[in-house]
């Protein structure tokens, strides 16, 4: 299953942390610390207590990402953060092609909204909790590990620091921003190597983070690289509008936003008419779902080229369609966010006869609440949802068939126990 959230590989930590001493020295009885740890530690400790003394601060930071260097495997993404000490908050993220950012949070220190969106999908949750608690969920802090900014947001960042750190390297003062800044370099937990830039004026702030994380994409061996940089507004206002969130109509609450995005909101819609929304085809003409009412089943496959679950056993899903078309059931394979180029060269490398829809703005997509991919939609002759399966494994395959069996039969699985 393949989140259709989720453009960039992730980075699987193998979470390691060193003995640390009161003072967030790496602990040895026998040995002082080395001048580079202990350069190091002042300027962490000094950063800590000047970000946590400021009433009020905001920082812009632009993050970088590349796999192997290749600028065709990269990504640009922006992050807005102000905070008023001691629990209010606004964390934007998103892309620079989408101003309005992609996740928000925001508290004003006693309740805590995240909202995210894309495309026609915007989804939320609410709960109590300010500055404290940004960190403790599991997309957010997905969305800003290994940026650096999980280093700012956290309240023990010298500790944090110090913690995850070995192998340090001092390599003295650089002009960062037009502003001398102390350069380390060190090894991190998880095997990554990170370098960092911290302001050495009288505004000790992180200017720089870069990140280089060894992954593996199957067999293959992967170095991923992050690079992001800082600009502070120190002691700014904050406004009240700044503290509160506007949700978008039809935002959807849901109880953990990453639970949501991984299982989808489909099965919601299970029971209830099927989204009638137009179903532009490759070929150039327009399905519509309506016309099907009474005579046919429909089944709707969200897929992308991209999402390996969804492309991996193409032979057995065409088996499959070809099976049940004999049968009354009409398919339509829908291509979730895909250009039409892209769309066609993948049918025709596939061998794909059947009517493929081009859902490139995802309005079908949200519309049916699909949040990973492959997600197969199954519509009774009636007009309502009757299922929905996330995946296409062969276990998800025989579910699928089991389904079908029933509504080609004339059953009702929206009013059969599960």
């Amino acid at each position: 299953m393949s989140p259709r959230w989720l453009r960039t590989p992730v980075l699987l930590l193998t979470l390691w942390a060193p003995t640390v001493d009161k003072e967030g020295l790496i602990a040895d009885d026998t040995t002082p610390a080395a001048p580079a740890v202990q350069a190091l530690d002042s300027v962490a400790s000094r950063m800590t207590a000047f970000l946590s003394a400021v009433p009020t601060f905001h920082v812009d930071a632009t993050m970088r990402w590349t796999l192997d260097g290749n600028t065709t495997h990269a990504g640009t993404s922006g992050y807005g953060l102000s905070v008023q000490h001691p629990n209010a908050f606004r964390l934007e993220v998103g892309s620079h092609a989408d101003a309005s950012g992609s996740l928000v949070c925001v508290s004003d220190g006693t309740s805590l909204t995240r909202l995210y969106r894309h495309g026609e999908m915007a989804i939320y949750s609410r709960r109590p909790g300010g500055l404290a608690q940004l960190l403790d969920d599991a997309m957010t802090e997905g969305s800003v590990k290994g940026t650096g900014l999980a280093v700012i947001l956290r309240p023990d960042a010298h500790q944090f620091i110090m913690a995850s750190a070995s192998d340090i390297q001092d390599h003295g003062s650089e002009e960062i921003q037009g502003r001398p800044a102390h350069h380390f370099s060190m090894a991190w937990l998880g095997g990554a190597r990170v370098e960092l830039w911290v302001a050495a004026d009288r505004e000790p702030v992180l200017l720089k983070w870069v990140r280089k994380q060894p992954i593996h994409i199957g067999d293959q061996p992967h170095e991923m690289r992050i690079e992001s940089e800082f600009r502070w507004s120190i002691a700014v206002e904050v406004k009240p509008d700044q503290l509160a969130v506007e949700l978008p109509a039809g935002a959807i609450e849901v109880a953990d936003l990453q639970t949501y995005l991984l299982k989808g909101g489909t099965a919601k819609l299970v029971g209830s008419p099927a989204p009638l929304v137009s179903l532009p085809l490759l070929d150039g003409s327009t399905g519509e779902l309506g016309k099907h009412r009474g005579a046919q089943a429909v089944v709707l496959f969200f897929f992308a080229s991209w999402a390996a679950p969804s492309t991996r056993d193409m032979p057995a899903v065409l088996a499959f369609v070809e099976e049940f078309e004999n049968r009354g059931v009409a398919f339509y394979a829908v291509a979730s966010g895909e250009t039409p180029e892209a769309v066609r060269a993948f049918v025709a490398a596939q061998r794909y006869a059947h009517p493929v829809v081009l859902d490139s703005d995802q309005k079908l997509t949200a519309a049916y609440r699909v949040t990973s991919l492959p997600v197969t939609v199954l519509i009774g002759k009636d007009g309502t949802v009757q299922a929905a399966h996330v995946g296409i494994s062969p276990d998800e395959r025989a579910l699928i068939r089991q389904d079908l069996e029933l509504l080609v039969q004339g059953q009702q699985l929206a009013d059969t126990p599960r």
